[in-house]
């Protein structure tokens, strides 16, 4: 049988150290203090709080105010015209009213003196240079001289229009380089055919004999 060997280690006490008999000086003065230190980075932003409750209306503040007016705006443009509506009925046409009597005819009045007889030594004398002419009661006693190249027409104003006074003459002359005259009338009577032959510078003159009733002289 073997023998073994057993080995025993042993702890022994640390040593009391010996402590010298040492006095304590009194603390010295308080030093300065040192510089701060860097500020350190800002922590995160931490959750919202609940909201609070809604504080009472103040009091309505007093109107203000009111601003000038502003200018005027331009007009704006004419809208097209609406179109026509239909045209009413015609109203029936009412009675025609009674016709009133017709009045007296008046007396006829005194007629006036006869004047002086006229100089008919001298004839007064008047050009007719147009194609057509009217002879009226105010040419009785002139000569009336036709001178137009192509003639012309004449028409006697009848007695409806113009009061002719029988026995009135007009004088007539084609002169020369003046074309033919003729008659147009209506309603008048003309005794004689003294105007067809007529040749240049000759005459001829027409008469009033009766109402709307003439002859060649």
């Amino acid at each position: 049988m073997a023998l073994q060997t057993v080995v025993i280690q042993a702890t022994l006490p640390a040593p009391t150290p010996v402590v010298a008999n040492v006095k304590t000086a009194p603390p010295g003065p308080l030093g300065a203090t040192g510089p701060q230190g860097l500020t350190g980075a800002t922590g995160p932003t931490g959750a919202t709080g609940p909201q609070g409750l809604p504080g009472d209306t103040g009091l309505q503040g007093p109107t203000g105010d009111t601003g000038p007016t502003g200018p005027q705006g331009l007009q704006g443009d004419t809208g097209p015209t609406g179109s026509t509506g239909p045209q009413g009925l015609q109203g029936d046409t009412g009675p025609q009213g009674l016709q009133g009597i017709q009045g007296d005819t008046g007396l006829t009045g005194p007629t006036g003196p006869q004047g002086n007889p006229g100089d008919t030594s001298i004839i007064p004398l008047a050009d007719v240079s147009t194609t057509t002419r009217t002879v009226v009661p105010s040419d009785a006693g002139k000569k009336l001289r036709l001178t137009h190249a192509s003639g012309c027409a004449l028409t006697i104003q009848p007695h409806a229009t113009a009061a002719w006074t029988v026995g009135q003459i007009v004088y007539f002359r084609r002169t020369t380089g003046a074309g033919s005259p003729t008659w147009s009338n209506t309603g008048i009577t003309l005794h004689g055919d003294g105007i067809t032959g007529v040749l240049a510078g000759e005459e001829f003159a027409l008469q009033n004999i009766a109402a709307d009733t003439f002859e060649f002289v």
